[in-house]
């Protein structure tokens, strides 16, 4: 594999943990990103600021998630040490990739009806049912409804969501 620019590579989503003995990970990606999982060669991984690719094999789709397999990664004690990375794909793998792609809410934090901070949209999809936002809480991404009935004001300047969510829809 001929060498990468960093510069050329799209921050997509995080690893999340192993998925059976057999080396494969679990994968959280944006849903803007997903479809182009399933067409990328080489998925990128940030093993502490350097960059390393890994040569996609198998891809299997699991709710919100995606179970991959890498080429020369073949027992979970292989692939342990790119558990819980940032996970990159090169700008040419991306499908239908633009600026204009992302939602004009992208990056706003979410706040309760206190003022408390909740999370950070860092993804929102919406189709004819429903949308459904993708949240960065902590080390953690999830994915929940977010109908406009939940959202009780938008502060374009300060980037803030104020919503009003079902009592333990994060804790699931």
């Amino acid at each position: 594999m001929k060498s990468v620019d960093l510069a050329e590579l799209v921050a997509v989503g995080k690893s999340m943990g192993t998925h059976g003995y057999r080396g494969a990970l679990k994968l959280f990606v944006e849903a803007r990103y997903l479809e182009s999982l399933f067409t990328a060669r080489a998925v990128f991984f940030d093993l502490d600021g350097v960059m390393v690719p890994l040569l996609v094999v198998e891809i299997e789709r699991r709710g919100d998630q995606a179970v991959v397999s890498f080429r020369s990664k073949d027992s979970e004690q292989k692939i342990k040490t790119y558990v819980n990375r940032e996970i990159l794909l090169h700008q040419d793998d991306l499908v239908h990739f633009s600026d204009e792609t992302r939602h004009p809410w992208y990056g706003f934090v979410l706040k309760d009806q206190s003022g408390n901070q909740i999370a950070r949209l860092i993804d929102l999809v919406e189709d004819e049912y429903q949308q459904i936002a993708t949240l960065e809480l902590g080390e953690e991404h999830r994915r929940i409804p977010l109908p406009d009935e939940w959202i009780t004001a938008i502060d374009e300047d300060l980037q803030v969501l104020h919503v009003d969510l079902p009592a333990g829809l994060l804790d699931i």
